[in-house]
């Protein structure tokens, strides 16, 4: 199997079921101007929703944040600017807020979290930023493929050092990104000590990827213009479906 797969159609998500392939980019296209209209609007309308990632965040349980790192090779966020910001597009119900990554959510502010079927409830979409685009994207895919959603800003000069996204007795997780904007001084990268080029990619706008984020990867932005990205975890019925969907969403 290659390492950057492009038109996938006739696989199934359980031939993704190893660590020899990296990267996926689906026949699924979207209009970046449309994405990006929807992107200003949240920004415009939701600044109170930004979660930017710091060890100082009063929103985050310190203990939690500690183990997390602690089981990174490295301290994830590096940067050299801003820190990357995001907006999560899914709760256990309509909450207002800042809501943080529900892995490191503070107690205090967060009871729910620590609730026994909070899983199985916190994909809910959150109404505040359902229209333009990302309704239209949602109601076309269907919530199975919008699983953990969340929409990510790495500004200039920031991006994520060398991790893995599974926990213990998890060895495989596959993502989706829909990159509505990006310029080209930017990386995706496979090899853990960044030297091997061949797995070095350049995400483009408008596409969708499928990524293995169950093996060490990295990212990083040095271009003037934000990256954008819509992040979310699709079921392994609705990965099947999208490698074998063509379409594309104005």
């Amino acid at each position: 199997m290659a390492r950057f797969i492009k038109d996938p159609i006739g696989l199934t998500f359980g031939d993704l079921q190893n660590n020899s392939w990296d990267l996926i980019e689906l026949n699924i296209t979207v209009d970046t101007a449309n994405v990006m209209a929807w992107v200003n609007e949240v920004q415009i309308k939701n600044q109170d929703c930004i979660w930017a990632w710091s060890d100082a965040d009063p929103y985050v349980d310190e203990e939690k944040l500690e183990y997390f790192i602690k089981t990174r090779e490295d301290q994830l966020i590096r940067t050299e600017t801003e820190q990357p910001e995001q907006w999560m597009l899914q709760w256990s119900y309509q909450r207002e807020g800042v809501l943080p990554f529900k892995g490191v959510a503070s107690k205090k502010l967060y009871p729910e979290v620590y609730e026994s079927d909070f899983d199985s409830k916190w994909n809910q979409p959150l109404e505040k930023f359902m229209f333009g685009f990302w309704k239209k994207y949602y109601n076309l895919l269907g919530p199975d493929v919008f699983q953990v959603a969340r929409l990510v800003r790495f500004p200039k000069g920031c991006g994520l050092r060398t991790h893995k996204d599974t926990g213990p007795g998890q060895p495989f997780l596959i993502r989706m990104h829909t990159v509505p904007n990006i310029g080209p001084d930017h990386f995706f990268n496979y090899d853990s000590d960044l030297t091997d080029t061949t797995r070095q990619y350049k995400l483009e706008a408008g596409k969708t990827y499928l990524l293995n984020t169950g093996i060490l990867h990295a990212a990083w932005n040095n271009d003037d213009q934000d990256w954008w990205m819509l992040h979310n975890n699709p079921t392994p019925e609705a990965i099947t479906k999208l490698l074998n969907t063509r379409m594309h969403i104005e």
